[in-house]
């Protein structure tokens, strides 16, 4: 539901936001 998705997008932005800070 609302909540799997908005864990999910949580997920992402993070490893989003890790390879903006330390790209491989």
């Amino acid at each position: 539901g609302f909540k799997q998705f908005v864990h999910s997008m949580g997920k992402f932005g993070k490893a989003f936001v890790g390879e903006i800070i330390n790209p491989k």
